[in-house]
């Protein structure tokens, strides 16, 4: 497996058929965090409560305050390809995957047997945890695949399972890391460092960071100015081709416009008046007459 650069050494090898849990029990102690209230709102998706401002968007609304994602009518094949993957990897239930989704899917399981070997070898004995809901701060919130954590070391590791084609932000700089490092160590304050892995079997490549705990103020005010300026209903829109294909709001996003419109840019410029409206009336009797 491929590594991102600069970050922590990670070379997994695949067995077929592998087989094991990857669930463990949710008992470890935590401090419970109090509401603060205030900067995200919560909506419905599958099933699931999501915060508005969510760990996943944070990247897309770093780069524009105003993104909005488009609601989607069907479900993306890629999307629901890594829905399967991810229930399959939960469950261990690896029946309803074809040969190479189930290779995906064993990539993952050994991965986590390799995070697994390096505790015991440390002589610790980590609760492996799945589905973790993290809250981050002021109602945001997010969930993490998998989570390892010792109540008697200061090293936990947070993997991230990635099946579709693209490669996100590196995790030493993606938002989205920095985040679920915060939750965790505001939840287990024993903490001191946290290992983020984002794995893509797809791609097989892994993308690492090591995170500490004195970086918490730093991770935190870079999610407090997101927050802020998505808040702030003055902040402008800053149209990027990435995170502007999927927004809901082009149609109605004049900086956008200004953008990736040329002809319409120019003429705007050229032209002081409008386009004049022509009667339907006239364009039917310039039809019938002949001229166009």
């Amino acid at each position: 497996m491929k590594n991102a650069k600069n970050q922590k050494p990670a070379k997994v090898k695949i067995q077929s058929g592998g087989s094991g849990t990857a669930t463990g029990s949710s008992s470890v102690p935590s401090v419970p965090q109090p509401s603060t209230g205030g900067v995200s709102n919560l909506f419905v998706q599958s099933g699931r409560v999501h915060s508005k401002i969510s760990p996943s968007r944070l990247k897309d609304l770093e780069m524009c305050p105003r993104h909005l994602p488009e609601e989607r009518g069907e479900v993306h094949p890629i999307t629901a390809e890594g829905t399967l993957c991810h229930k399959a990897k939960e469950t261990n239930d690896l029946s309803g995957l074809n040969a190479e989704q189930r290779h995906w899917v064993e990539m993952c399981i050994a991965f986590e047997a390799q995070i697994r070997k390096g505790y015991w070898k440390r002589g610790e004995k980590p609760q492996v945890l799945t589905e973790v809901k993290l809250d981050i701060l002021d109602g945001i919130f997010g969930y993490a695949d998998t989570i390892f954590v010792d109540p008697e070391g200061t090293t936990a590791d947070l993997i991230d399972y990635k099946f579709g084609f693209q490669l996100q932000e590196d995790a030493e700089t993606n938002p989205a890391a920095q985040a679920y490092a915060l939750g965790m160590f505001n939840r287990w304050l024993w903490v001191d460092q946290i290992w983020v892995s984002y794995l893509y079997p797809r791609l097989e490549q892994v993308s690492q960071a090591l995170f500490h705990r004195r970086q918490m103020n730093e991770f935190e005010l870079r999610i407090r100015t997101t927050a802020a300026r998505v808040n702030d209903p003055h902040s402008p829109p800053t149209p990027n081709t990435d995170v502007c294909l999927y927004c809901a709001n082009k149609g109605s996003c004049p900086a956008l416009h200004a953008q990736v419109l040329p002809i319409a840019k120019r003429y705007a410029e050229g032209h002081d008046e409008p386009i004049p409206v022509v009667p339907t009336s006239v364009l039917s009797s310039a039809r019938s007459s002949g001229r166009s």
